[in-house]
């Protein structure tokens, strides 16, 4: 296994940080392995830590009012989440489940504020994590009025960005999160395959070239 500072300096969001800042999280951060479907946290409860996967992938998931569940998204190794609910002193607004066999690191808010207040480098990297999920948030909100397609390719963008190339999502799961149907999904699927942008088979999507994501 790799030192700890070398693996947290491959987390987004700690990347470039000098040593003595990784040291600082390093003596901080509690590591824990999860099994398959086994539950880091629960929405509605009070959010005091920020989590990234070492090893393995998070879905987070909202129970809805007719008993379904809904995939919001899934979260693979060194990305930083829990961050806006931990800050605001909130409570999660999701359930986040390990999808396989994982590892993952929380580090108390409390603890990073105070590392965030001795070192401005800390303090910069996190602002602009924040800004960049707020940007995103305020894509996902105006995506409701875009087509299908748009909305399905956005969607598939997000996930590789946080996953990699492989995508393990039924074609349900990524209906609900595109907010469209199941079948509308697969048709739009189809054509994606067609044009050599994905390969899919049962659970599981493969990321070919689906292009960048045109600025805003």
């Amino acid at each position: 296994m790799l030192p700890s500072k070398n693996y947290l300096n491959s987390v987004d969001v700690f990347k470039n940080l000098s040593p003595e800042v990784l040291q600082h999280l390093d003596n901080f951060k509690i590591e824990k392995r999860y099994e398959k479907n086994e539950v880091l946290n629960l929405e509605g409860e009070l959010a005091g830590d920020v989590w990234f996967v070492r090893m393995g992938r998070v879905r987070s998931v909202r129970h809805l009012s007719n008993g379904q569940d809904l995939i919001l998204t899934t979260i693979g190794p060194n990305i930083l989440f829990g961050v806006c609910c931990s800050f605001s002193e909130a409570k999660y607004h999701c359930d986040h489940v390990a999808d396989i066999d994982s590892v993952v690191v929380r580090v108390a808010v409390e603890n990073l504020k105070d590392i965030m207040s001795r070192h401005n480098e800390l303090a910069l990297s996190i602002i602009e994590n924040l800004s960049s999920r707020l940007h995103m948030a305020r894509r996902v909100q105006t995506m409701d009025h875009e087509k299908v397609e748009k909305r399905l390719m956005y969607t598939l963008r997000n996930l590789k960005a946080e996953v990699g190339d492989t995508i393990h999502l039924t074609k349900r799961e990524l209906a609900e999160m595109a907010g469209t149907t199941v079948e509308t999904c697969i048709r739009q699927m189809s054509i994606f395959e067609k044009k050599g942008l994905i390969t899919t088979s049962r659970g599981l999507i493969s990321v070919r070239n689906l292009g960048e994501e045109p600025k805003v």
